[in-house]
């Protein structure tokens, strides 16, 4: 998935068999355009444009969903077929939505990671995280999220168990007051996070800012 910026659009690109593109306007309607460049279908949606061109908004692997989180009001399915509504499921606060197979790993902030089934958003399990900022697909079977505690996790797909644990601490290695883990990734398999930081030292009078990129330590 990645997110165009464009002025007074949201094109969010897919690798998939079947969609190329879903283009929304400022009111939240949606285009979409298939892998021949062809615009199949448009309608309008619950979608909150700029709040989605943070977090974008995932398709399903076969092409037939799209699933938009909104802050104000919930996680909703729509079809790519026919455009209709398929399930609608409360609260809001939904951030990062990863898909994987029939399942939904979705970011709930001051909650932790939900995940429900695709097909009828049914909720099956629930991993409580109240301090949860950041899930994010590092590996088709394997997410980086938290924190809690100060920690963050890799979790397996699906099962949620903890392939390991990285201290916020041993990231924040400049001891800034003010660090902020923007993605995490895997590069020539050694994971990498990226970010932004200020205040080196704990030191307010330290106004040295800026992004970060640097490899993982995992025990």
């Amino acid at each position: 998935m990645k997110i165009e910026s464009v002025p007074n659009s949201l094109p969010i690109h897919f690798d998939n068999d079947k969609i190329r593109t879903l283009i929304y306007d400022t009111t939240g309607n949606l285009t979409v355009v298939n892998n021949k460049g062809e615009h199949i279908l448009s309608f309008q949606t619950k979608a909150e444009v700029a709040y989605n061109r943070q977090y974008g908004t995932p398709i399903s692997e076969d092409g037939k969903y799209v699933f938009i989180g909104t802050w104000e009001q919930a996680l909703i399915c729509y079809s790519l077929e026919d455009g209709s509504l398929i399930w609608k499921e409360s609260p809001g606060k939904v951030r990062n939505i990863v898909v994987h197979k029939d399942l939904l790993f979705v970011e709930m902030a001051d909650r932790g990671i939900y995940v429900r089934d695709i097909k009828t958003g049914r909720l099956i399990k629930e991993v409580k995280m109240s301090s949860i900022n950041k899930l994010v697909l590092v590996k088709p079977t394997e997410i980086f999220a938290g924190h809690k505690n100060s920690t963050y996790f890799l979790l397996k797909l699906p099962s949620l168990e903890i392939k390991a644990e990285i201290k916020v601490k041993s990231l924040n290695i400049n001891n800034c007051l003010s660090f902020i883990v923007l993605n995490a990734y895997y590069k020539d398999n050694v994971l990498m996070i990226n970010g932004w930081e200020q205040y080196r030292n704990g030191n307010y009078n330290d106004t040295t800012q800026g992004s970060f990129e640097r490899p993982v330590s995992i025990n």
